[in-house]
């Protein structure tokens, strides 16, 4: 499925500090919810049919969504996942001009995305295996 990010704003429909409730009734989706790791303040919910995370802050709103293949994320119409990790950075920084990179990923903070590509450690030509779209204030 395609999903459109709309800069630190959401995905679709799908808008950053909905209940996780809201977001379950406009997914429409088999969902299982739990917490990634011990010290998450609240469960995240993954969607199977989507290849979505929706993670929510320690007051339980909506903070990100992160995407994993068969998923097509996009950014102003640019498919990150079907890009090379550093044909990905490119078409960021071209979007925003602080990206930071990293060994393996890369957060474009202006536009609330990050890529990652675990394989980049050894090349930059891997594909990018998953997007993350968030709201402002989510790496602070």
């Amino acid at each position: 499925m395609n999903y459109e990010i709309h800069p630190l704003k959401g995905v679709g429909e799908i808008e950053f500090g909905m209940s996780p409730e809201v977001v379950r009734a406009q997914v429409h989706a088999d969902f299982q919810s739990f917490k990634r790791s011990a010290q998450a303040a609240h469960p995240c919910d993954y969607f199977p049919s989507l290849s979505a995370f929706f993670y929510y802050d320690a007051a339980g709103l909506l903070e990100a969504i992160e995407f994993a293949a068969p998923a097509k994320p996009s950014v102003d119409g640019i498919e990150l996942m079907s890009l090379s990790f550093e044909q990905a950075i490119a078409k960021l920084a071209a979007m925003d001009k602080h990206v930071e990179i990293e060994v393996d990923g890369a957060i474009a903070y202006q536009l609330g995305v990050s890529i990652y590509a675990p394989l980049a450690k050894d090349k930059g030509d891997v594909p990018v295996e998953s997007v993350l779209a968030f709201r402002q204030g989510y790496y602070y």
